[in-house]
Formats: structure tokens, C-alpha cells, sequence
């Protein structure tokens, strides 16, 4: 009987390549997206990355696979939401972004992808490369990665989707697929997102000054404020 697999796959390379293993092989796909949302109306990913999972998403469903879309919270959403426990209990979260931190990634992503509803499967692939030893600790016997089963690397994943035509456009320029505020984004990749989506800015903005209200570690660690270095490009954009 063919495996029926749960694949969490955010339209980079490395889940892309292991969706396209998985359906090859003739696997039961259930494929699970999740597109981080600034608001329920603009997404935190650039335009092009966006038109492209909706374009990979067509052709998975063409060859057999199912794809669900994991719905979560806002970015804003998060931001204003006040903490129920623990030492915090009644703040609220703020940006929740660090120096190479992500704490909306951690709270809103990860719990988005586990619990939607997609019926039974045998494992979930987490779409980790051979090569990304780091990340291996991840790994299960509920969450496998049919790219280190098969020792497929980084740059063997890349080939893989470039060959099929289903290589996203950031790999053009920025090389991965995170959120565009992420402490690990791009120059770049934040101001072309900022074109990408009218209104962010100012959403951005809104969020800033809220964060800033809140004093502490809120005004040092806000979004915009991992920006500062670009504000006499971003300034004219009032």
C-alpha cells in the first residue's frame, strides 16, 4: 500500500523538492501551506513568492496531491495579543522578534501546520535537507524528510525544482523563503516586499508606535526598528 504522507510545504525549495519525491513515488500527498499574513489581506512574503505557491499549488493538484491551506493568526493579531501565563501573564506579545529571532514563526506557523485537519496519514515530511545538520534533531518517526532518507542536499533540492520548473523567483535574489520582517531578511527582500503590498508600510508603521507604547524590550526589539539602517530610503514612503 502507498505511503500517505502530511508534507509541510512553504514554496522553497527544499519542501518543494520533497513534494515532487513524494508524488513521483506515487505517495498519498497532503500537502499543507501556511502563508504568514501581515493582515488577513496582505501576506508577509513577497508578491512574486506568493503568485508562485498559488502556480506550484495548481500543478501538485494536477498531478495527484492535495493541497490544504493552513490558516493562522495575523502578524497584527499577534502583536495585540495578550499573554495568558506565565511570568508575562496579561501583556501583550509585541513584536516578538529578537536578533535572529522569530517568535511569530515559533507561536503561529508551527502550530498552524500541525493542526490543520487533513485526515489520516503515516508520517509528516518536514521538508529538511540532507546537508542541514543543524536541523536534523527535528526529526522522528512521525516527522521524516524523504530528502535525507534520500541524501538529497541544499543544492541538489534547488536543481531538482529548477529542473521541473518549479523553483520560486526569490532564488533569484534573496535565496530563502521566510517572512519579509524576519531579523534574517534582506535588505532587498523587505523593501521589494514593501512595493509588493500597498498599505504595509503604514500598517508597519501603526505597529511600530504600538510597540514603542509599550516600553521595555517592546521598543527595542520592533519591526521596523531592525530596519533603521535603511530609514533614509524608507522615510520618503510616508
Amino acid at each position: 500500500m502507498s505511503d500517505t504522507v502530511k508534507i509541510s510545504w512553504s514554496g522553497g525549495k527544499d519542501s518543494t523538492a520533497a513534494t515532487l519525491l513524494h508524488l513521483e513515488a506515487g505517495h498519498i500527498c497532503k500537502i499543507v501551506n501556511f502563508v504568514p499574513m501581515l493582515t488577513q489581506d496582505i501576506p508577509l512574503i513577497r508578491k512574486d513568492h506568493y503568485d508562485f505557491i498559488r502556480k506550484a499549488a495548481s500543478r501538485f493538484e494536477s498531478a495527484g496531491g492535495v493541497v490544504y491551506q493552513a490558516i493562522g493568526m495575523t502578524y497584527w493579531d499577534h502583536v495585540h495579543r495578550i499573554k495568558v501565563r506565565g511570568k508575562y501573564k496579561g501583556r501583550p506579545y509585541g513584536a516578538g522578534l529578537g536578533l535572529g529571532f522569530c517568535g511569530f514563526r515559533d507561536r503561529v506557523k508551527i502550530y498552524a501546520l500541525d493542526h490543520v485537519v487533513v485526515g489520516p496519514y503515516d508520517y509528516q515530511d518536514i521538508g529538511i535537507a540532507s546537508d542541514e545538520i543543524r536541523r536534523h534533531g527535528q526529526l522522528t518517526e512521525d516527522k521524516r524528510s524523504i530528502l535525507v532518507e534520500h541524501g538529497i542536499t541544499e543544492q541538489q533540492a534547488l536543481a531538482m525544482c529548477e529542473e521541473a520548473g518549479l523553483l520560486s523567483p526569490i532564488y533569484r535574489s534573496t535565496g530563502r523563503d521566510g517572512g519579509a520582517i524576519c531579523p534574517n531578511a534582506k535588505r532587498e527582500e523587505f523593501l521589494q516586499w514593501l512595493n509588493d503590498w500597498p498599505g504595509a508600510y503604514e500598517i508597519l508603521m501603526e505597529i511600530e508606535e504600538y510597540c514603542k507604547s509599550l516600553g521595555g524590550e517592546h521598543e527595542r526589539f520592533t519591526p521596523y526598528r531592525h530596519y533603521m539602517w535603511w530609514s533614509d530610503r524608507i522615510a520618503g514612503r510616508c
